[in-house]
């Protein structure tokens, strides 16, 4: 391994950088401005992916798959997602050397995987939904350079770590996978740099056979911006002490790295984290921005501004970043720019939901429109719908640093005055609920009680009027 260090251009910037020469290939880790250069960086390799993908520069957006905001060339790129539906399967070498076969469907054309999957979710749905409903074209998502987190199994030496899959539980033996197109390519730039600090930090590998080691995994997530949250999985406490004393060595390797924690993960079992987090950055919260689109309040909004009330579509304003917070170990879409799309689509559905609610668009603002998000994580989907003025919702979720995450950025979004989440098991939860509309719609049937007041306790006992799964 050598190391040099030379000034560099870069954008019109002048930067230093350091090269490591690690199996025969150079490995650039960047200095304290590579923030500023990232995205700049993304928009070129994601423009080169598109080439490769053979998408066409013409294709007009979709206007539901606008991507976050990062620059245009980047947004052009993701909104053509449609344009992708037509592209054969990537070409894998991991996959032809039947090295990985984890991408099973790989050798069938992408058209063919949507139609198939559609296929599917339409049989199995189809004898719950209403004869009236209306299935829409599967959204499509880029062949590559996608998916926004990565598990890693950490195997062979110290002096040669490999970072992928266990391929051998008998030997213990693994595959090295940090070429595989799929990740994002700040993932795939930033595993190199990790096996640079396993040798560095003298983690030694955990083999699954021999029980022996104390590296288990290194899971990776980017977000659309380009920060990094890394998550070394050990064997037994005290193996974070070379992490934490050779951390910023491991700032200097990757400086888009925001969150940094160690997880305790003791047991000989497939199960890949344990229950005991150890956070080493000062910072504790991945921001995930996302591009979404606001829904007008409601038809109210438009007559108290003297205004033409909006359509039962409700048309969507310009697309506007939604903050989440991610913790380590909750859980989020690990395609970026779906989940803008599903969030979106969620959007839509809810102002269709408000105009049909007992045919109005809840003109008495002192009763607004209930949404429950079960299983929550970190409240994508409720912060999404609570910037409706006219929603309140409730967000359950078992994981308490997801829920202070889900109440943070309501906070910093101005929406914890309707979004609330909370810490309990969603299926208990709901159990009570719906004992507790059961026991006022009994109270509310005693005489004295008008018929006005029993149908008012009633939906005070906290029904929902959509429930979001």
């Amino acid at each position: 391994m050598s190391f040099e260090r030379h000034p560099a251009r870069h954008h019109g910037h002048t930067t230093k950088h350091h090269t490591t020469k690690y199996h025969g290939k150079n490995i650039k880790h960047e200095g304290k401005n590579a923030r500023q250069r990232s995205t700049n960086n993304n928009a070129h390799r994601l423009a080169q992916v598109a080439r490769a993908a053979n998408t066409p520069a013409s294709t007009q957006p979709s206007p539901i798959a606008a991507p976050c905001a990062t620059p245009k060339v980047y947004q052009r790129l993701l909104a053509q997602h449609h344009a992708v539906q037509a592209t054969p399967a990537i070409t894998c070498t991991y996959f032809e050397k039947n090295i990985c076969r984890s991408c099973t469907w790989l050798e069938q054309p992408y058209s063919e995987q949507l139609s198939a999957k559609a296929a599917s979710a339409r049989e199995t749905l189809t004898p719950f939904c209403e004869t009236s409903y209306v299935w829409h074209e599967p959204w499509a998502s880029l062949p590559e350079s996608f998916r926004n987190k990565v598990k890693l199994a950490v195997t062979g030496t110290i002096r040669r770590p490999n970072l992928g899959i266990l391929t051998d539980p008998r030997t213990g033996a693994g595959a090295d996978l940090r070429h595989c197109p799929l990740p994002t390519l700040g993932i795939r730039q930033a595993i190199g740099a990790l096996g640079a600090f396993i040798r560095r930090a003298q983690l030694q590998p955990y083999n699954v056979r021999t029980d022996q080691g104390v590296l288990k995994y290194v899971l990776l997530t980017e977000s659309a911006n380009g920060d990094l949250m890394v998550r070394f999985v050990v064997r037994r406490r005290g193996a974070q002490g070379a992490i934490f004393k050779y951390y910023e060595d491991l700032r200097a390797r990757l400086p888009m790295m925001r969150v940094c924690s160690v997880n305790v993960q003791p047991e000989h079992t497939a199960i890949i984290e344990g229950s005991e987090e150890i956070l080493v950055s000062r910072e504790r919260m991945l921001p995930m921005p996302l591009a979404i689109q606001d829904l007008p309040s409601s038809q109210a909004d438009s007559k108290d501004q003297n205004q033409q009330p909006v359509s039962a579509q409700h048309s969507l304003s310009a697309p506007r970043d939604l903050n989440l917070l991610l913790t380590p170990g909750a859980f989020f879409q690990t395609n970026t720019a779906g989940a803008q799309v599903m969030y979106r689509c969620a959007q839509e559905w809810l102002g269709a939901a408000i105009d049909a609610h007992t045919g109005t668009a809840h003109e008495d603002s002192s009763s607004p429109f209930t949404v429950w998000e079960l299983y929550s994580g970190v409240g994508g989907f409720g912060l999404a719908l609570a910037r409706n003025s006219h929603v309140l919702v409730t967000g359950i979720e078992t994981s308490q640093p997801a829920v202070d995450a889900a109440n943070e950025a309501a906070r910093r979004a101005h929406v914890a005055d309707r979004a609330v989440f909370i810490q309990a098991d969603a299926h208990e939860w709901v159990q009570r609920q719906q004992a507790e509309q059961e026991k006022q719609t009994q109270q509310a049937d005693q005489p004295q009680r008008t018929k006005q007041a029993a149908q008012q306790e009633t939906k005070q006992a906290s029904m929902p009027d959509a429930v979001v799964v």
